[in-house]
């Protein structure tokens, strides 16, 4: 189940990453968001990237405090409707139901398109982390067992 952890995620820490990977702050992202300052973007990143890493560690208790199988599969249900609920105001806004400027905004961020960048260290990070976050958890669960086996 220790794989599952680091998938089931992906709306959080690997797409984090993969904004990080796609969108470099430069020229053409200014004339397109004349608000998002170099501040902003990173703050932007950064509490993205730390609430899907505060949602992984959440989820690896909650694995390791399962005793049956069943209470692991309703736990995850609880934590997946928790992440999908917060998208909520946007679908709300981009839907036209709050304001013409809120409106305008989420559609804007629809529009979006990423490019991929080419021989970049950035390529590499999604795949880092995937590994990384698998090597922690096993080296966590570990730890548990020895500890409290």
């Amino acid at each position: 189940m220790l794989p599952v952890t680091v998938i089931v995620n992906d709306e959080g820490v690997l797409a984090a990453l993969f904004i990080y990977r796609h969108l470099v702050y430069n020229d053409e992202i200014i004339a397109q968001h004349h608000l998002l300052t170099r501040l902003r973007y990173i703050g932007f990143n950064l509490a993205r990237f730390t609430d899907a890493i505060l949602y992984q560690i959440v989820v690896f208790f909650v694995l390791m405090q399962a005793s049956e199988v069943l209470d692991i599969f309703l736990n995850f249900a609880a934590l997946r409707f928790l992440m999908e609920i917060d998208k909520v105001p946007f679908v709300v806004a981009a839907n036209g139901y709050l304001t013409e400027e809120l409106h305008e905004a989420a559609r804007e961020v629809e529009l979006i398109k990423l490019q991929g960048k080419v021989n970049d260290f950035r390529q590499h990070t999604t795949k880092i982390f995937f590994a990384f976050s698998l090597i922690a958890m096993i080296v966590g669960w570990t730890l548990v067992q020895v500890i409290f086996g």
